[in-house]
């Protein structure tokens, strides 16, 4: 089975200690699956396709790397990972939407970029944050 970004969010509760990165890994769960649905919805009226959902060659590689981490590294890494992807896919949404071929998915996308520009801006705040923390807890 592929590995869906539910997937590696679920592997992020069960492996991160850090509170603040667990209830940021919920919240994309849950946006990540109300997204989810609002583009099914959008597909099935507009009569396209449904999706194949899944991650390409590198985001597995990612996922991969990820799980050789524990700790400090894994927090570090998830949330690097989360505001590299944040970034594509705020590029991707504002680049769609602007220019789309599809009016429908034009304003899905519309729709659906402030909240992933909103996830990028915790996603950064949690680099402070989780940073700083290790910092305090070294030894």
């Amino acid at each position: 089975m592929i590995p869906t970004i539910q997937d590696v969010l679920g592997q992020t509760l069960r492996t991160s200690s850090n509170d603040e990165i667990k209830n940021f890994a919920q919240k994309m769960i849950d946006d990540h699956t109300a997204a989810d649905q609002k583009l099914t919805e959008t597909l099935k009226q507009a009569n396209l396709p449904a999706p194949k959902y899944g991650m390409d060659e590198d985001r597995r590689g990612l996922v991969n790397q990820l799980a050789v981490y524990e700790g400090a590294a894994f927090d570090r890494a998830y949330v690097r990972d989360q505001i590299q992807g944040h970034e594509k896919a705020v590029e991707l949404l504002a680049a769609y939407s602007k220019s789309g071929d599809n009016d429908a998915l034009k304003q899905l996308a519309s729709t659906l970029l402030p909240t992933i520009k909103e996830h990028l801006q915790m996603a950064e705040g949690l680099r402070s944050n989780v940073i700083q923390s290790y910092r305090n807890t070294s030894p």
